[in-house]
């Protein structure tokens, strides 16, 4: 596939053996499954650690505990630019708490995670049931639906922009910019044109949230406090967006992924039907199999790090499933089995970083797994029908044609 980013240059310092080219955003798949792109890092034997020409030219994290290593390691690897090539960071670097480094994430966790809690969660369940189920019986006498549309871009976004007191009717609109931001840019567009586009939409809101707040969100997020301090404006506009584009793409995009398997295995529907109970663990499972996203840091400081030589300001990317199949962490990691004893991957990141919408993503899968499955126990992709991903810093689908008996 055709990489405008290309940098044939390869820095003095990268040895040789070290160089393998590889799009981490746009990878070139085989038999319709992107994922086994990942995978096949690890089958054909690179080094742990290793160096793309895509995107500008960076490294690419390939082993799980290596991985791991630098999620984890705020000290020599910065969460401040984090995707590549690096003019695709946002012009400004208050998109926190996600590109926040200690010690100022904990400030702004400490705000943002209460709002998710999973006991603040749970008293969301009978409202999300009733809107998937609504939603779901309405498709149900179609026979039909382009699931992306008609279902993943409608149960969870509505839920979030009820979270935030905002207009479902802009629905349209912030879909728009999300995926400007979580897709990579073609050439000569920039990630930040989106998000100044959300902060543009956010600047009015969070003014009026500030002087006349509310019990929603965004009000809780704009008048909280870290040390007893106020956030600036920069700070509050920051962790709203964050907040907000989360909130628009990661669950559509899971449902989307877990859909198709779905749609393609009728033996695991048979048996989370018959065996409801055993639905938790199944969305682990499929959360380690068909894991969304992408993560990156950037090099604090000149390291040798692992035997590999870095400089300053170079960028370490990996996505989640590069940990989530390796099989030093997980035997048969292809295989998609809900007996699976070890269960911790990093589809929902890990350490300071990890999502602080976990809990929510969660139930709202639960309650697509029950509900979906109880309405629409059979279905399959549209026959003639080639399902294309949708690359970016998030992997979703482009378009899902499901077809059913009524």
């Amino acid at each position: 596939m055709t990489d405008p980013y290309y940098n044939s240059i390869v820095p003095a310092h990268v040895a040789p053996q070290l160089v393998h080219d590889f799009n981490i955003y746009d990878p070139e798949y085989e038999d319709l499954d992107l994922f086994q792109s990942f995978r096949r890092l690890h089958e054909i034997g690179l080094p742990e650690i290793f160096w793309t020409r895509n995107n500008g030219g960076h490294w690419i994290a390939r082993r799980g505990a290596v991985i791991a290593e630098v999620a984890r390691d705020a000290d020599r690897f910065s969460s401040k630019r984090m995707f590549v090539p690096d003019e695709q960071n946002f012009a400004t670097d208050f998109f926190v708490p996600l590109q926040a480094d200690p010690p100022a994430h904990a400030g702004y966790r400490s705000i943002a995670a209460p709002l998710f809690a999973s006991g603040r969660i749970a008293k969301l369940e009978e409202g999300v049931r009733t809107l998937a189920g609504k939603l779901i019986s309405e498709l149900r006498m179609r026979g039909e639906c382009e699931f992306t549309k008609d279902f993943a871009l409608q149960m969870p976004v509505i839920v979030f922009l009820q979270l935030l007191d905002l207009p479902i009717s802009d629905r349209p609109r912030l879909l728009k910019i999300a995926d400007r931001v979580v897709r990579q840019p073609p050439e000569g567009e920039k990630r930040d044109d989106a998000m100044q586009e959300m902060f543009n939409y956010l600047r009015p809101i969070l003014e009026a949230r500030l002087a006349h707040p509310g019990s929603d969100v965004i009000s809780q997020l704009v008048t909280g406090t870290i040390n007893g301090w106020p956030l600036s404006a920069d700070e509050r506009m920051g962790l709203s967006a964050t907040i907000l584009t989360g909130g628009l793409d990661s669950v559509a995009a899971t449902l989307g992924l877990f859909t198709r398997y779905l749609a393609e295995s009728p033996a695991a529907r048979r048996r989370l039907i018959g065996e409801p109970k055993i639905i938790p663990a199944a969305i682990d499972e499929l959360l380690r199999r068909f894991p969304p996203t992408t993560h990156g840091r950037s090099v604090s400081r000149d390291i040798t790090f692992r035997s590999v030589d870095m400089r300053e300001r170079e960028h370490v990317v990996w996505a989640a499933a590069m940990y989530n199949f390796d099989d030093e962490l997980f035997p048969e990691p292809m295989k998609v089995d809900f007996n699976r004893k070890r269960t911790a991957n990093l589809s929902f990141g890990t350490g300071i970083h990890v999502c602080a919408g976990a809990s929510l993503a969660r139930l709202e899968l639960r309650i697509f797994l029950e509900e979906w499955l109880k309405h629409i126990p059979d279905f399959e992709i549209k026959p003639g029908v080639t399902v294309r991903y949708r690359p970016g810093i998030n992997i979703g689908l482009q378009s899902l044609p499901l077809q059913w008996a009524v």
